[in-house]
This record gives C-alpha cells, structure tokens and sequence, in this order.
C-alpha cells in the first residue's frame, strides 16, 4: 500500500461505490433497454454533428436523427470491423476537441488500428474496473502484480526513456509491480515468482496464456505463494489455453480466479463474478451477440453509451459469447464465457517461448500495416505483411529495432509483403502459425 494508492481510495470510493449502486437498482429488460437507448441518443446527436462519417449517413436518409428502439437500430446501423475504420478512419472521429491520446491496438484478428481518444474516456470506464475487483475485495490502494507486456520499453530516443520513466514512476505511485510477459520460458516464470514473493502483492494480474506457465513452472512453490495471501488472479487479454488452468491457478494461491473481457478500443467491457458468468458494464456499453459466430458462440459487438472521440458504434471487436439459456442477445447484461482469443506463441533457438503481444506492440502503431501474420518454420519466423502506400522502409527498421528490444534473435525475423495471409484447412487466418516442418 502507497500513500498515492491510499489517497486515490479516499478519492474514488464515493464513485465507486454510486457505480456499485447504479448497477444493483432493480431495472425490467424494457426499462433497462430504454434508458441504454436514452443515453445512446445523447451520444448520438453530438455524432452526427462533429462525425462526418454518420453525419453523411443522416444526411442521406440512411439513419435517422434519433432512434426509437433498439429494433430500429439494429436493421439500419451498419457493423464497424476493424477494416471499416482503417478504411474511413479520419471521418469516423471527433475533431471539436483536441486529442489527448491514441488507443493503438492490433489485436487477435492482426488489423492494427488507431483510435483517438480523450482523458474523459477513461474516467468515466475505470470505475467500472474498481466495481469489478470491489467483487474480489481488490481496492484502488491494493498491490499489484502485473505480468503484462512492456511496450514502453520500445519506443526511441529520449521520448522513449521518457515513456519508460514515467511508466516506471507511476507503478511505484500506483503500488504496481511490473513483470515482463513477453518471454515466458521457464527460467523468466521462476524469476517471476522470486519476485512476486518478494513484493507479497494482494492481487495478480497477467495475460492469461502466461499465466497458465507460470503455474506450470513454479508447483514446488505452492506453500510459499499461498503465504502471501492473494485475493485474487485475473486473466486478461485472452482466454486461459487449458481447461484445468482456473483450476490450478486457484490452488497455487488458495483464491478465486478471474477474467477481465475488454480492449485497447473499449477499456473494461465485462469481467467475471465470483458467483459464475460475467457481468456486462451495460451503463457504458450496449453489448449484442445475435449473430453466429465460434464454435457455436455468438459474434459480440458493441456501442459505446458515453462521450468518446471515436464513438464505437456496433464495432465487431472479434470474439464471440456463449450466452446463457433464454437471453436474446440484445443488450446483454451476462453471459457464460468468451470463445476463442488465444494465439500460438514463437519458439526461439535458445527456449524462449515469445507471447504473441510482442507483435502486436511492435506492430500496431504502424499505419502503412493492414493485416499481418507470423509464421514459424523450425527454427526460421517470417513476419507477412498485407501493407497499404504509408508502409515504407523506415518502418520495417522500426520494427526490427522493438524486436531487438525484446530479444535479439527477434531482430532475424524476416519481413515479406504479401498479398494474402496464409490460412487454416478451416479457412481461418490466424496471428501465429507455427509448422512442424519446412
């Protein structure tokens, strides 16, 4: 516990826990769906006014200057994918206000993408975060440990060690400890768990794939990480790649397991609760999931409620949702589970074993990049590239160079521009592919 972390408490524990109510009033279906569609339309009249892309599609009687029900905009508002915007990116923003960050992301479904962003956003979708942990009695003046990747190490020159400065000082403020994820051999799992013992954190979060190592690596050590008395381990970003993983986790730390569902593009869209199933922040996002997507699922999207620079608006962000029996998928307020969101990680000569978000942080703030894939024969990793006209050969150093940074066998990948990204025998194109044999 920091004193920043015990004055930040003090300071949002009277919105958390208004949020805390907000979500606990009882609402219909009906009353629930109306007021979602009363704040959609506030948002709404702000769009078509500073919004080229909806303004064009108003003024051409596509869509109305209001909807009447969530009926109405289903049938006449298009899907978003991540095509869309870096197709019509700079007509689908907000330029009545200035821009304090971008969102860069690239994603599971390798498109890497650049949203605009304001501050505002993020303030009104953290206290969704805090209700979430609230569950697990996790507080904005806990400790954590995260096992994330270290993207502000990448950048440059003097704006580089600056970002890594800031990061660096905003963990201690925060009382965050931050271990790298991007390699998740064996040796790197058990220096994690030196230095988790060390910090004694009251919570840990980690990209769920390395997760599932690190528990595999460090079983001799379940005495002495249970000592440290962890409320509870969250998975992110990605589904947990073993049925037993949850299961295992929460033996090793003798505590419940969690799962935060979200984005880059979205922040916090949904997380699990204790009792089973996850919860959807409906105050912020009306989340459907009609269509059929994996393994049975349904294809989620979703529409932001609130004021953003880049408004979502039915964006498909790539996952699907097992619903619960008898939910329509309009407007969810639960589901069971996500499908899929789990990629191949690359194997390197020395063991290393290379989580897939070091591509997509080493990719996703390039422009000139429209899809990629990364393909592992034995020994030799190729980076194909699908590129439009800002890709240049500056970019392809940049890229070397973030790979350089995270390891040095990383800096042999070769990078090929491509026309078309290899695919599955079921036709799927995935982030990773890894072949036996050349």
């Amino acid at each position: 516990m920091t004193l920043f972390g015990t004055i930040r408490k003090k300071i949002l524990s009277k919105n958390i826990e208004k949020r805390n109510l907000e979500y606990l009033q009882v609402m219909e279906d009906k009353q629930r769906l109306f007021f979602q569609l009363g704040k959609f339309n506030k948002c709404w009249q702000k769009i078509i006014k500073n919004i080229q892309y909806y303004s064009d599609l108003v003024n051409d009687k596509k869509l109305p200057k209001r909807f009447e029900t969530w009926k109405e905009f289903l049938e006449k508002v298009p899907v978003i994918t991540k095509k869309t915007i870096q197709e019509s990116k700079n007509i689908m923003f907000d330029k009545s206000r200035n821009i304090d960050f971008v969102r860069t992301t690239g994603g599971t479904t390798s498109q890497p993408i650049q949203l605009p962003a304001w501050n505002s956003e993020m303030r009104i979708t953290e206290l969704d975060m805090w209700f979430a942990r609230s569950w697990y009695g996790i507080y904005p003046n806990s400790k954590l440990f995260l096992i994330w990747g270290h993207s502000h190490l990448l950048g440059a020159g003097i704006k580089g060690k600056i970002n890594k400065f800031k990061r660096k000082f905003k963990d201690y403020l925060l009382g965050y400890y931050r271990f790298s994820a991007y390699n998740m051999n064996e040796e790197n799992m058990r220096r994690a768990a030196l230095e988790m013992l060390d910090f004694h954190p009251d919570y840990i979060i980690g990209y769920s794939v390395v997760l599932d190592s690190f528990v595999r690596a460090n079983r001799d050590l379940i005495t002495e990480l249970r000592k440290i008395g962890v409320k509870v381990v969250i998975g992110a970003a990605e589904s947990f790649p073993s049925d037993n993983t949850e299961e295992i986790l929460g033996k090793m730390f003798n505590c419940p397991v969690g799962m935060e569902y979200g984005s880059v593009e979205t922040n916090l869209i949904a997380h699990t609760h204790p009792d089973g199933g996850y919860k959807v922040f409906w105050q912020n996002y009306f989340v459907e999931a009609i269509d059929n997507g994996l393994q049975n699922g349904k294809i989620i999207r979703v529409t932001s409620l609130y004021p953003r620079c880049f408004p979502l608006i039915r964006y498909e962000i790539g996952d699907a949702a097992q619903l619960f029996e008898g939910d329509n998928g309009i407007g969810l307020t639960r589901f069971q589970k996500v499908i899929g969101r789990c990629n191949l990680s690359v194997n390197l000569k020395d063991g290393s074993i290379i989580h897939s978000e070091v591509f997509t942080h080493a990719l996703r703030d390039c422009e000139g990049i429209i899809r990629y894939q990364v393909i592992q024969n034995k020994d030799s990793i190729r980076l194909l590239i699908i590129k439009n006209e800002k890709f240049n050969n500056n970019m392809e150093i940049r890229i070397k160079e973030k790979f350089s940074k995270i390891h040095p066998d990383l800096n042999k990948v070769k990078i090929e521009v491509v026309q078309n990204l290899e695919q599955t025998l079921a036709g799927k194109t995935p982030m990773i592919i890894r072949h036996t044999v050349d």
